[in-house]
């Protein structure tokens, strides 16, 4: 695949039965759209269309809830974008991946932890993934529930990767989420969860707080401790050196940051760079359902056992490091923090919706699961960024493994192809 723009966009679209059916082992996604619907992602494309400045080529990657998707997915995606001719686009769809991963775990038994199109992680480290094959220099990630309303986003995007602000090398690039097309990026707060005592129901609160703070902050690009998974930009230095961790199962655009950190690399707000967030339920962070609390639990316990075992992993962090947000969750208030919203969950859900959100048969059992799961996970990071960093000489050296990969990244033309359009 010679010719391409150095510039990779990357769109993730994650997909579900017809009717949003849900079954015992299916990934956790905020809001996957269902095979029987277009869903949000052709609005995107139709967006990309208005961009000028750096040529790029777009990359769309299907990740599924479970299995028995994949044949659905493909099929929808292959008809959204059929016809599309204005940059080049590329598909990588779960049945054509297979092989490739097949032919990369004999080589590198941890590869299907950290690469595929189930789950976060592996969606998201397959975003680094396929452009690090195809010598991109520059990797913009977005997600198919935005829309790009800067005719500028792409030059916005990469020009300061590489620059020095602040002191340190920017290795990679974050921007705000709009709520509404008057670009407003707060979160919406209501006067419950601004008076909130518990952290979790304060959690847009303490997310706006970190947002004033950045903007507070001198320059247009500046040291950020959160960044957002849908507009977060990676050079590729960045994207050898770091991976997203299959410990986590939501969460992992802050997780890479803090990974990108144990690494000595850092991650830059620009506040100049925005894309207009419309996720189906009305907006994400509004979104408090008992399954994204509870996920969220998980995730903040692994990642403050992080914080406390960094000096092991690499530079030492603090909760301070990460503050207000992330850092307020990662300190040892999360405890109490954790265990009171969780007895709210028990209180306002059934034995059967318990079983479902994967909760034990107490609080207590739940949060002690949590701490022991953190601690158990975490030592497994070494072997994870030690597979990484194979994976990644492989993708460069290896050509039957790029070979193999290849083979698995569609181009536009064979997606019409596959749509019956050519």
């Amino acid at each position: 695949m010679s010719g391409l723009p150095n510039v990779a966009l990357v769109v993730p679209t994650y997909w579900t039965r017809a009717g949003s059916a849900s079954m015992p082992g299916d990934a956790v996604y905020d809001h996957p759209t269902p095979v029987d619907e277009d869903g949000t992602l052709g609005r995107l494309l139709d967006s990309l269309e208005r961009l000028s400045g750096p040529d790029f080529f777009v990359l769309v990657l299907v990740a599924v809830v479970g299995p028995d998707v994949e044949e659905a997915a493909e099929r929808r995606v292959h008809a959204l974008l059929e016809g599309r001719r204005q940059f080049p686009i590329l598909m990588v769809g779960p049945r054509a991946i297979d092989d490739a991963l097949t032919t990369l775990s004999e080589r590198i038994p941890l590869t299907r932890h950290l690469l595929g199109l189930h789950g976060y992680a592996a969606v998201r480290n397959l975003q680094l993934a396929v452009p690090l094959l195809l010598r991109a220099d520059a990797i913009v990630a977005v997600d198919d529930d935005e829309v790009v309303t800067d005719a500028d986003f792409i030059d916005r995007a990469v020009s300061p990767l590489g620059g020095v602000h602040h002191g340190h090398t920017v290795d990679g690039v974050g921007g705000y989420y709009a709520q509404d097309e008057t670009g407003r990026v707060l979160l919406d707060v209501d006067e419950a969860a601004a008076s909130a005592r518990n952290m979790f129901d304060r959690k847009a609160v303490i997310m706006n707080e970190a947002t004033d703070y950045l903007n507070r902050l001198p320059g247009e690009i500046v040291p950020t401790p959160f960044c957002f998974g849908g507009n977060m930009i990676f050079s590729r230095d960045l994207a050898r050196s770091t991976f997203f961790d299959p410990g986590i199962t939501r969460g992992e655009d802050i997780d890479y940051l803090i990974n990108a950190r144990l690494e000595g690399r850092w991650f830059f707000m620009n506040k100049a760079l925005t894309i207009l967030h419309l996720p189906p339920s009305g907006g994400s962070y509004r979104d408090v359902a008992h399954h994204k609390v509870v996920q969220d639990i998980l995730r903040f316990a692994y990642e403050r056992e992080k914080i406390r075992r960094s000096q092991d992993l690499g530079t030492a962090l603090t909760a301070a490091d990460l503050w207000p947000y992330p850092g307020e969750f990662l300190t040892d208030d999360l405890d109490d923090a954790a265990r009171e919203v969780t007895e709210r969950i028990f209180s306002e859900t059934s034995p059967a919706q318990r079983a479902e959100l994967g909760l034990d048969d107490s609080p207590r059992e739940f949060w002690n699961r949590a701490e022991r799961l953190a601690v158990e996970e975490i030592r497994r990071y070494p072997e994870y960024r030690d597979a990484w960093k194979a994976i990644v000489g492989r993708l460069e050296t290896d050509r039957e493994v790029r070979f193999a990969l290849e083979q698995a990244v569609l181009p536009s033309e064979e997606v019409n192809a596959a749509s019956g359009t050519v």
